[in-house]
C-alpha cells in the first residue's frame, strides 16, 4: 500500500486546528490521520521556528508558543472568573488578554 503524503498547508491547518479541537482524538478522526502525526507535525512546525501562516493572521511571525501560552492563561482565568476564584482582573491578566487580542485578533 502506498504511502500518503500530506501538503505543507493541510499539516499547518491541522496543526492550528489543534488549540481549538475539543479532542485531538476527534480532530484526527475528521482529518483521518492519526493523533500522533498531528503531535509530530505540531513538534515539527515549533522545532523550526516557523508559525504556519493563516490566511487572515494580523501578525506572521509571533512565536506559536507564545499564542498558545496566552491561550492557556484566557481560559484559566475565565474558568478562575466563572468559579469565583477571581473577582477582578489585575493588571498582569489585562496585559495577557490585550496581548492575545493584539497579537490574534481574538
Amino acid at each position: 500500500m502506498k504511502k500518503k503524503t500530506y501538503t505543507a498547508q493541510f499539516r499547518a491547518d491541522a496543526v492550528h486546528r489543534m488549540e481549538t479541537a475539543p479532542s485531538i482524538s476527534e480532530l484526527a478522526r475528521e482529518l483521518k490521520v492519526r493523533p500522533n502525526m498531528l503531535y509530530a507535525w505540531r513538534k515539527r512546525l515549533l522545532a523550526s521556528g516557523t508559525v504556519p501562516k493563516r490566511k487572515n493572521a494580523k501578525v506572521q511571525d509571533v512565536s506559536h508558543d507564545a499564542i498558545i501560552y496566552l491561550r492557556h492563561a484566557k481560559d484559566a482565568m475565565n474558568k478562575a472568573l466563572r468559579e469565583g476564584k477571581l473577582k477582578q482582573l489585575d493588571k498582569a491578566h489585562l496585559l495577557a488578554l490585550l496581548a492575545l487580542q493584539t497579537l490574534t485578533g481574538e
